[in-house]
């Protein structure tokens, strides 16, 4: 059982925490712990056998928290099927805001699609019982675990972690992020799968029920990252910190930081590895719970690779005393290598000075590229084509009419150089009355990785500017005398003239000579205009970094237009996340599609997805 102050794993039949002495409530007989939320439920519950939307059987009543209550139920549409029904308690229920926010959530993670991942299957508003559907896992959580064997063997911690490092791979290639890894949301099922639950479903609605009650819900603190705690930016590092202190928990028995000021704490201190795992797995959690995002590992994939080498970490494991004869032959081996260091060293100096290493000139020469590249624009004529896909994805469907006028968009992702004049215009006059309104008063407008004043270092000037979040992107076209592009402005731009091409190139498949993606190896952003252009002159429309639109993001908005034409759509009125569009480096063919949808949070910042500006024109006489 899991305390609602401290969040400690406990019994099932303790009465209180054994680390604060808070009073536990208990579950019904039987029940796993709930989603960790310590606002108490505020429905009776549903009675078993109810039938839900017309196809869920409530069997039983599998857990309870602030958020709601976790069902048992068998899907009658699919021959009995088991699912897990989440419910949404009265408070959430009856707010459309904090409903509307828990459906974003929940159709966001509809798209994740991954085997160390719980599946949310659908979000039903409908009826008078609002719900998530879900995979059902038969088994426990880490939690129930801890609590019953309060540590756990090395193998076995790592095994759980390279779990997590797949499951967070997938979810970050998809900028989603899970902001509330904790034992209660890994479930360990019976045939031995690990699946990480409630992408970001927890947390909207603790920050819910938070608004709506004015009481501070907990039940995470002891797992967030400090710039989450401190209200900062948070990035798929803040996730990999989190995973840090979950690590250090089933290692050490609890949380690096588990009494007293532990706000302060996570802010101020840096824990040391816990006591008892090797040298290497020490290591690695420390560089995981390092106070700074930069100083720990820069994706899950890295931090996999790192949990998979049983020595990863510290270069190997200590060895037993020397004899003088083997002392002596190392002593001759380090010394070749030393020399053979330097020369390499030497060699690769000289190397980069004269040639990979850019010159003065050469870097002004990308900065003026930046700079000219980004503010040419090219026309889109206007008229009619089919958006979307019928064999896409659920969003993309059905494929329907929408016309446009024309505009004007820029022929390449903004470049940093250019994002650098934009920085320095804001920090100089300390004007924003062209930002958003719902940006919040004096933004900093830095991407990630750049200094708070001056201009970062070891930069190509002329790559795609990253880094950055939605309001950023809108500030900076609204300096620029632009805006950003509507959904269906972009993707007619992506298509070129030609009605109906998968890719912006054709229907042929991606390859290295037509856009940055995995297939080219090359791992990051590249500079703009590296690729051929379509057919409306534009570059780099699939593949190097995702390209931020100005609408809201609903699954089913063009579901309702798909018999009708529809001219100059701007998407809903509302939302809690932003359309992006066109993939990035690191994608494989299907996210590269011009019709492939996909949405961030306006607030998250990402090396992932950049921008570029469009114009409303005159028609042309």
């Amino acid at each position: 059982m899991f305390c609602t102050r401290c969040g400690t794993a406990n019994t099932e039949t303790a009465v209180f925490c054994a680390r604060c002495g808070q009073a536990l409530a208990p579950p019904p007989p039987g029940s796993p712990p709930g989603d960790g939320l310590d606002f108490a439920p505020t429905e009776t519950g549903l009675a078993v056998g109810a039938l839900l939307a017309n196809r869920y059987r409530v069997v039983r009543l599998l857990g309870q928290g602030g958020m709601g209550q976790v069902y048992l139920a068998h899907d009658e549409n699919l021959r009995g099927k088991p699912v897990a029904i989440k419910t949404l308690s009265a408070v959430l229920a009856r707010d459309p805001q904090a409903a509307e926010r828990l459906k974003d959530e929940a159709l966001a993670a509809i798209d994740l699609a991954h085997s160390n991942i719980v599946r949310v299957n659908h979000f039903e508003d409908g009826g008078p019982v609002k719900f998530l559907v879900m995979e059902y896992v038969e088994g426990e959580t880490l939690g129930h675990r801890l609590a019953r064997e309060k540590k756990l063997p090395e193998p076995e911690v790592r095994r759980i972690g390279i779990a997590l490092c797949d499951a967070l791979e997938h979810a970050h290639a998809k900028l989603i992020l899970h902001r509330d890894i904790k034992p209660a949301n890994v479930l360990l099922g019976k045939d031995g799968a690990i699946k990480l639950a409630d992408f970001g479903i927890a947390r909207v609605a603790r920050d819910s029920l938070t608004r709506l009650t004015n009481q501070q819900t907990s039940g995470t603190l002891l797992y967030m990252a400090p710039e989450q705690v401190m209200g900062g930016r948070t990035d798929a590092r803040s996730d990999l910190y989190s995973v840090g202190v979950l690590l250090y928990e089933l290692l050490a028995g609890q949380p690096p930081f588990a009494t007293g000021d532990v706000r302060a704490q996570i802010i101020e201190k840096r824990p040391t590895a816990p006591a008892g795992p090797s040298v290497p797995l020490g290591r690695i959690i420390e560089k995981l719970l390092a106070r700074r995002p930069q100083d720990r590992f820069a994706s899950a994939q890295a931090l996999r690779q790192e949990l998979a080498s049983p020595t990863a970490g510290s270069g190997g494991t200590e060895a037993a005393p020397a004899t003088r004869g083997t002392r002596r032959k190392w002593t001759f081996l380090w010394t070749g290598a030393a020399l053979f260091l330097c020369v390499a060293v030497a060699v690769g100096l000289w190397y980069r000075h004269s040639r990979g290493e850019p010159s003065a000139t050469e870097m002004q020469a990308q900065r003026q590229r930046g700079v000219t590249l980004s503010k040419r624009m090219q026309y889109v004529d206007g008229g009619c084509f089919w958006m979307g896909g019928d064999d896409g994805n659920a969003d993309e469907r059905p494929r329907h009419r929408v016309c446009i006028d024309r505009f004007a968009m820029d022929i390449v992702e903004v470049a940093n150089a250019a994002y650098m004049e934009f920085l320095k215009a804001v920090r100089a006059s300390g004007k924003h009355q062209r930002c958003h309104p719902d940006e919040g008063p004096n933004k900093d407008h830095t991407p990630n990785g750049w200094p708070a004043s001056g201009e970062p270092r070891g930069l190509r000037w002329d790559e795609s500017v990253t880094g950055i979040d939605w309001y950023d992107a809108y500030a900076y076209a609204a300096w620029a005398g632009k805006r950003l592009p509507t959904e269906a402005e972009w993707e007619r731009a992506a298509r070129g003239r030609t009605e109906g091409q998968k890719f912006p190139w054709g229907d042929q498949g991606p390859t290295s000579t037509r856009l940055n993606f995995r297939g080219s190896g090359i791992g990051h952003v590249v500079a703009v205009k590296s690729y051929p252009a379509n057919g409306f002159w534009l570059y780099d429309m699939s593949g190097n970094a995702w390209e931020m639109c100005a609408d809201w993001y609903d699954w089913s908005y063009y579901r309702p237009l798909a018999k009708v034409t529809t001219w100059n759509p701007k998407g809903p009125g509302n939302g809690t996340r932003r359309v992006i569009r066109g993939g990035f480096w690191d994608n494989t063919s299907k996210e590269l599609r011009c019709s492939e949808r996909l949405s961030i949070d306006p607030r998250d910042r990402s090396d992932k997805v950049g921008f570029r500006c469009a114009m409303s024109v005159p028609s042309p006489k």
